[in-house]
Formats: C-alpha cells, structure tokens, sequence
C-alpha cells in the first residue's frame, strides 16, 4: 500500500495482522456500531473476516475518526476520544526525508547510473547518499540510525542490524571501482547542450596521523588552517551548477598543474570536444597558456597578468563599471580579452588594505619604541617579523642602523597595486562567432556555482569533513559519496526553487535547506498496536509538507 493508511515496509510479508479495518454498522432499529475487524482467506481461498473487537457504545463521530486513523487520513491522537486502552501507536521513526529522498534518487535515474543492478552494495550506497544529507556524520554512525529512522529499510534492508563494515566499507570499495563509469553516465545525461564546463579546486584539511596515506600532505590551505595536513578536491560542474566529476589530488597540488589532466579526462573519458573550459584565476596562467590552444577556454587573470596587460598598453580608463569591454592585441588575433571593473569591490579592497597597512605601522612603531637595547641585527630582525605579520610587508621600507630605526610607507607601490583594486580581465580564445564578450563573462561568473557546490560539500549541508577514514582508496570514496550527495542535493534544489525565491516573502518566512529537510523528518512511520494486532502507518503530511512533496513530484 502506499503511504496513506498502512504501509508494508520493504520485505515485510503481508500477514493477516496488516489488515485491519474498521467496519460502521447500522441495524435496523437505529443504533450505529463499529465492528474491528482483520481480513484473511480460508482454506479454499475464499476471503472472510474476522471479527477483533466490537464497539457499541461509541458515536458516529467517533467511530468515523477510528476509521480515519486506520485509513491514515487523521492522526492518532482522534483514538484518545473513544478511550481504547488496547489502541497505541509506538516505535515512532524518520520517514518523510529518507523517503522523498530515495524516490527523487530513483526518478533521476541515480540508482542506474551507480550501476544497472539494484543489488545490496548499491543499496547501502544509496543509504549512504541519502544518509549524507539527512544525517551527515560518520559512517558508524549511520549504521546506528535504524533507531530513529527507516532510512536502511526503506533502501531495502528489512533488519535494524546495519553492519558498518559490511554495509559501509565493503560497499564503498565497491563504489570506487565504479567511479569513473558512473561520472561518464553523469557527462553524458547532463552535459547535452552545455557550452560551458566549469572546473574549480578546494582543500580539505585533517586532524590527526595518517602517515599511511600517501595524498595527505602540506600544501596551501585555502580554509585558511595553518600547520594542518591537507588533500586537494577538483570538481566538475555543468555551467548550472550540476556536478559531473570529482578527483582527490595530494595536498601539496597546485591549481594549475590539475587543469591539464582534466582536460585530457574530458577528451579521453566523456568524448567532449566541443565544449569551453572555464578556469579561476590561477588555473590557467601566461605560463602554460600556450599548452591549450586546441582547448577553448576561458580564465581570470591574476594581478600579475593584470599588471602585464596594463604595461602592454590597455588603458585604466578602458575598464568600465556599467559594461563588459572587450579587448584584443594585434599580434594575438585569437586571444580575446573581457574587461570590466567593480566599484563596490575596489572600495572593500582599499578598505581592508588601509586597514592592514594601519596595524602594520603600529607593530613598526611598537618595535622602534621598545627601550630595551639590542643590536642593529636583532631589531632588523623584529621589523621584518613586525611588518609581515598582516602579510603586506612589500608595502614598508624599515631599518636599523646603529640603533636608529626608521620606516616609511612606499608610496609608490602602494598607489600601483591600488589601481587594480576592482578591475577584473578574462582571457579567452573562443571565437566572436561562438560566443559575445557578455557571454564570455557569464560564463566566468558562473564559478561561482561550483564555489556554491564546495561550500554545501564541505561545510554546510552534507559536512564532507571530519573525514573519519584512514585508508587512502577510503578517503577517495568518502569524498565520491559527498558529490553523489549534492548531485541528489542540487536536483532537489532544482525542483524546489520556487521556495527559495518566495524566501521573505508573504508570511516572512524563512526557507534553508535544513528547514526543508526538517520539515520532512517530521514525517514519521509508526507501529500501530491494535490489540494483539500490528501495522504500520506514516503520519498524515501537513499542508506545508504536501507543498513540499508537491514539487518534489515524488509519492510517499
């Protein structure tokens, strides 16, 4: 049966004792009667009841909100009026989230693309996914929710007993080998009519040992963790935001040097040729631009490329708030460049620089002040510990001579650094034809979808870290799990949109995704005890929650 009245959970057999119903009876003289009531078949096969319980001194009205709860169109709370000591309800468990979840993975063809069969590992996958986004934490954890969910049983587990290391571990092994094939379903169901590819890396840092894993190392930490080890994340995304690919690269990785390989795996592996490659600043650099020019691709210039393109001759005044300029060098005819510039960005950038320079002359002039004597050697020593602490000591001349020390602001190279604040360029090769300057820039900006993704990924929603795993091929299938989980996660945002827009409005409600998502738990299964006779119902949704499920379009 479906979600309304009783439902079987998955593997429960249909016994006798699920088939209960409530029958209202009217005699001839008037008196009104309920009748429970199981149903079964005989010997020959022919269907009879059997009668359970009789109430005879109950109203209709009473009666019809009995027959109600039995047909899941009320809630239990209507049984207290007839004052049955032997009808409860127990054993109350998350429903509505686990559930819609699994129904949208099923409708967005997730369970194929994890593999054609649905067999055990890809249910434990499944309920890994969906887990990832209703519970986050461990993997052992997970496998302890039976509790309080029936997020295993509805995946097609018909045990509360979830082994970690078998539903878990054994199964994310099984996940990995099937990484690459599964992202090649993805490429090819989403990226159909996409002009844009958008690649962007992150970092995820560790506590801890792990001298096993050879990935885990130092590196540049864009979580802004000092001293901690750290692995490298590059993900794929459709120009809307939807995730095709993820790869863990060693700590240590730099940007640029993982555009080269995703490239080739975007060749070799999904057979796409025709498409733009869309890189952050860093990616793709005047030093190994050259190495794709059979590639279309767009990148933003750092403010050493930006210092460069001004002493080629571009104007300042070429850079305009109001409009996207485009720009392009006559001994580089297929080179085009975008440029545009944020007033609103300049003056947050002065801002935190005059800030930083301000704190940093005040270290200079605690050490000139310091009474103590120390050598010429010590005090140069202090002022260029003093003027790097904010990391803007290219701005400050100081020394120490004999004693004297002096400091000054350079001028100069303040006032050149200053003029880049707010300007932005992009660099590009793809043709007029192909593309305008404004779609080019479009394109740029739609990084930002995958800075959305890695947020969402590491922090927000799914928590891809603490990463509990020690083994290295683990680690990858963690972070695997957490992109199968915003893929499931973006699709349900999709759906939902119109919830986020509406978001202040009317009733000045305030929607996140948690909300959602704790809307929907509050959909719970329960055991019903009817005398010695037990079923199970979902509680009846809300008009919020039937909003909800409305436009995920899945049934529960």
């Amino acid at each position: 049966m479906k979600a309304r009245g009783f439902n079987i959970m998955p593997g429960k057999p249909k016994s006798e004792k699920n088939k209960i119903h409530l029958s209202i009876i009217a005699n001839r003289y008037g008196s009104i009667y309920g009748c429970l009531r199981t149903s079964y078949r005989d010997e020959t096969g022919r269907p009879c009841n059997k009668t359970l319980y009789t109430f005879k001194n109950s109203t209709l009205e009473q009666l019809t909100a009995l027959k109600a709860v039995l047909e899941g169109k009320e809630t239990i709370k209507t049984v207290e009026t007839l004052s049955i000591e032997n009808v409860r309800s127990s054993d109350s468990r998350e429903y509505g989230a686990s559930k819609a979840l699994f129904e949208l993975a099923r409708q967005i063809s997730l369970t194929e693309d994890i593999y054609s069969k649905l067999e055990d590992w890809v249910r434990d996958v499944l309920a890994m996914i969906i887990g990832r986004i209703v519970y986050q934490g461990s993997k052992l954890y997970l496998s302890k929710v039976t509790n309080r969910s029936v997020l295993w049983e509805i995946c097609g587990f018909n045990t509360r007993d979830i082994d970690v290391e078998k539903h878990c571990y054994e199964s994310m092994d099984r996940l990995l080998k099937r990484q690459k094939a599964i992202e090649k379903n993805f490429a090819k169901r989403n990226l159909a009519g996409h002009v844009a590819i958008l690649y962007d890396i992150t970092s995820s840092y560790f506590e801890g040992e792990y001298k096993e894993c050879k990935s885990i190392n130092y590196g540049y930490n864009r979580d802004k963790k000092k001293g901690k080890k750290q692995i490298v994340i590059g993900l794929i995304c459709t120009k809307n935001g939807c995730p095709i690919s993820v790869e863990v690269f060693p700590g240590n990785t730099k940007d640029v040097t993982t555009v080269e390989s995703k490239i080739k795996e975007m060749r070799n592996s999904y057979g796409i040729t025709d498409t733009v490659f869309v890189g952050d600043r860093g990616m793709i650099t005047t030093s190994n631009y050259d190495s794709f020019d059979t590639i279309k691709t767009i990148s933003g210039l750092t403010h050493s490329d930006l210092n460069d393109l001004l002493n080629k001759g571009v104007e300042l005044t070429l850079f305009d708030e109001k409009m996207n300029v485009e720009w392009v060098f006559p001994n580089e005819p297929d080179v085009r460049y975008a440029l545009m510039k944020n007033p609103k960005r300049a003056l947050e950038e002065d801002t935190k620089l005059n800030r930083l320079l301000d704190k940093t002359e005040k270290e200079l002039k605690s050490v000139s002040e310091y009474k103590r004597k120390a050598s010429d050697a010590i005090l140069n020593q202090r002022l260029g510990k003093a003027k790097n602490k904010y990391r803007v000591g290219k701005y400050f001349a100081c020394n120490a001579e004999n004693g004297v020390i002096k400091y000054s602001r350079k001028i100069g190279k303040i006032a050149e650094d200053t003029r880049l604040h707010g300007l932005y360029a992009m660099r590009t090769n793809v043709s007029k034809e192909a593309m305008s300057i404004d779609e080019i820039v479009e394109a740029y900006r739609d990084l930002s979808n995958v800075e959305y993704a890695f947020r969402t990924m590491k922090t927000t929603e799914l928590e891809m870290r603490p990463m509990y795993h020690k083994n290295e091929e683990r680690i990858k299938a963690h972070v695997f799990i957490c992109m199968l989980s915003y893929y499931l996660f973006w699709h349900m945002r999709q759906r939902l949109q119109s919830l986020f827009e509406a978001d202040g409005k009317g009733k000045n409600r305030c929607v996140t995704f948690d909300n959602i998502i704790d809307t929907l738990k509050c959909i719970r299964m329960e055991k019903l005890s009817i005398f010695d006779n037990i079923a199970y119902r979902t509680t009846v949704p809300t008009e919020e929650q039937q909003s909800i499920i409305g436009l995920l379009g899945v049934e529960l």
